[in-house]
This record gives structure tokens, C-alpha cells and sequence, in this order.
């Protein structure tokens, strides 16, 4: 999906820029650090596997993320993905 920015292109679903913004998120480039979000945005980013995205980076990086945040930071990211539907704004995170 076509988007100017990584934000505008992760609101719109895709998974590379969904996991460039994780990458941004984790890292701190660019955006405040945030652990919680970069877990959200590669979760959302892996969810779309069969999609024919390349998720290589979202799936290696996800459990690195997931040592650094809380089980129940974990719970409620997995179950705002899991009532995501692609080509939709991640809730809460924009």
C-alpha cells in the first residue's frame, strides 16, 4: 500500500511499513521508545503472513520485544491484534 510516511502507510496495513514503524518504535528512532507499540505493530505486521507480505524481520524481532515487556502488556497486545482486521487503523495506537 502507497503511503507518504511510515505512519500513514502502517494506519493503512501494511506489513513492511507496520514493521519498519515497530523498528522505530523499538529503537527509539525518531519516536519516543516504546516496547508496548513495537509489539503491537509487529504482531499486526506478522498477522498478515499469508498475505504475501515478507515478515522475516517482524517475526525475528517480536520475541526479542516481547523479553522486554510485561505478561499482561503482552495479553492486551495480542488481543487488540487478534480483533484486528488488516486495511484497518490499529485502535489506540494513532
Amino acid at each position: 500500500m502507497a503511503g507518504s510516511t511510515p505512519g500513514l502507510a502502517a494506519k493503512q496495513g501494511d506489513a513492511h511499513a507496520l514493521t519498519n514503524l515497530a523498528a522505530m518504535y523499538q529503537g527509539g528512532r525518531g519516536v519516543t521508545r516504546n516496547l508496548y507499540t513495537a509489539y503491537v505493530l509487529y504482531s499486526a505486521a506478522i498477522k498478515q503472513k499469508g498475505r504475501g507480505y515478507d515478515i522475516d524481520y517482524a517475526e525475528v524481532s517480536l520475541p526479542e520485544v516481547a523479553k522486554q515487556i510485561s505478561q499482561k502488556d503482552r495479553e492486551r497486545a495480542n488481543k487488540l491484534v487478534a480483533a484486528w482486521e488488516p486495511d484497518q487503523p490499529l485502535p489506540g495506537l494513532y
